[in-house]
């Protein structure tokens, strides 16, 4: 099973709660992401200094583009070297040595995003803030970057504050950039702690409301950038970002009316009580489910990959009934909204984990586990190996998942057996019928198919009676 930092520092769960920090999981990406916004905000004193650090970083930005004579003149260049931002190996979100490096911004992507800033500093916008609304309208830039780029510029705050909770909860430490950090006491690789309260599952810049209405001037322009982008800037956002940044560049004056809804809009961090993301919920029940459901794997000899076939779809059919019979679908939901495909992979993971640690039998999570296909390898050899891809039936690439990208994924892997679950989560069922028609046709003319599995991950209604 994924291990929490909490596991790996040696210290309760509720001792982290308790004190704020962030209890992630160290090999497994979470989808939530630090928010400039928050760090204002946030109990961590280390995180006051971070908000200003962050703020002056892009003051100098601006500073140097406001400036700047001629493209590639001395201040173009420095203002391209505060916007490059390289990865970081020892952060993830878990942010941990374990974990995986984060989305950089190299000097390709950099060099677009000072044109684009300097093409609205000389449309008369005055306020570096835009640079935190840079990727609504700048492809390549997502939350997760704008995330990442947060944590470069407020890396030293991140380690002054893992110092002062290992020197608080007297943790096992090693030096790491002048700074006493907690680390694994097995391995020797450092933990980057992290303030709950700084995280968000969206940052603010990427969460419009449907009553951020877009505001023109006129009401000529109202009507002639609401047919292109829409009325709310929640429809803007969905506009593709080439089309939206050419429109905000020729009417400045809408840039400026989105800078005033985002300074104007309160950020809220992650409910981690709550969990609607689910970030944490897979794991939970994935362990409940599992042990008060155990089922008896033995020890099979997983020479062949037949062996480890017929493995993997036992625990694929008993995570089935799990679902349907026994209730595990509701991890798939929160307040009647279903969450992301991810949560059923990872849980789907979580399960499979625990039946094959009971049972002594190894497993090897082949993919990254965070935001990548699902992939496992349970054997004891190399050829033995079986690909297991989960989808939602509401996904729309759940045919081009079956049609491409499996084949392709197992021709990669030179896997011979393979698994497709689907999570049937509306009543729409045609295209999940035309891939059992394929699987059945391809079975017919002697062609080796996955094997294709169909869990009912719907809601199911209340066995009560009013």
């Amino acid at each position: 099973m994924a291990k929490r930092i909490s596991e790996v520092l040696r210290v309760s769960e509720d001792t982290l709660k308790k004190v704020g920090i962030f209890d992630g999981f160290v090999d497994i990406d979470s989808r939530l992401y630090v928010d400039p916004r928050l760090l204002r905000d946030s109990s961590a004193p280390e995180m006051k200094a971070s908000y200003k650090r962050f703020k002056k970083h892009f003051r100098d930005v601006y500073i140097l583009l406001s400036s700047t004579q001629t493209n590639n003149d001395a201040m173009w260049r420095k203002a391209k070297t505060l916007l490059t931002f390289k990865e970081k190996p020892v952060m993830a979100l878990g942010y941990s040595i374990h974990g995986t490096a984060g989305s950089a911004i190299g000097l390709g992507l950099a060099c677009t995003l000072i044109e684009t800033a300097h093409q609205i500093i000389k449309a008369g916008i005055t306020e570096p803030t835009i640079f935190e609304l840079i990727g609504l309208i700048e492809s390549g830039i997502g939350p997760d970057r704008i995330s990442d780029m947060t944590v470069a510029i407020i890396f030293p705050d991140l380690l002054e504050y893992s110092a002062r909770m290992a020197r608080k909860l007297k943790l096992a430490t090693l030096e790491y950039h002048g700074q006493a950090i907690p680390c694994d006491p097995d391995t020797e690789k450092g933990i980057i702690l992290v303030p709950e309260d700084v995280l968000s599952s969206l940052p603010l810049a990427f969460d419009w409301d449907s009553r951020d209405f877009v505001c023109a001037q006129n009401e000529e322009l109202r009507e002639k950038v609401s047919s292109i982008i829409g009325k709310t800037w929640r429809q803007a956002s969905s506009v593709k970002k080439p089309e939206l940044k050419k429109v905000l560049l020729k009417y400045p004056q809408l840039i400026q009316d989105a800078l005033n809804i985002y300074k104007s809009k309160k950020a809220f961090k992650y409910n981690f009580d709550d969990d609607p993301a689910g970030e944490f919920a897979w794991e939970a029940l994935a362990k409940r489910y599992a042990k008060q459901y155990p089922i008896g794997l033995g020890k099979p000899e997983l020479k062949q990959p037949d062996d480890v076939f017929r493995l993997v779809e036992k625990i694929c059919m008993k995570y089935k009934t799990l679902v349907e019979d026994n209730g595990l679908w509701e991890v798939f939901w929160y307040n009647g909204k279903l969450r992301n495909e991810r949560i059923a992979q990872l849980n789907l993971f979580g399960v499979s984990d625990v039946y094959c640690e009971a049972n002594n039998v190894d497993i090897t999570r082949e993919s990254n586990g965070g935001r990548g296909p699902v992939d496992f390898k349970y054997s004891t050899g190399y050829t033995a190996r079986v690909t297991v891809e989960v989808k939602y039936s509401s996904n729309k690439k759940l045919w081009g998942g079956w049609n491409k990208q499996l084949p392709i994924y197992n021709k990669a892997e030179k896997t011979k057996h393979s698994l497709y679950l689907i999570i049937r989560t509306s009543d729409d069922s045609k295209v999940i019928e035309k891939i059992q028609q394929s699987a059945l046709a391809g079975t017919r003319d002697g062609k080796r198919v996955p094997k294709v599995v169909v869990i009912d991950g719907r809601p199911a209604p209340s066995a009560s009676i009013a």
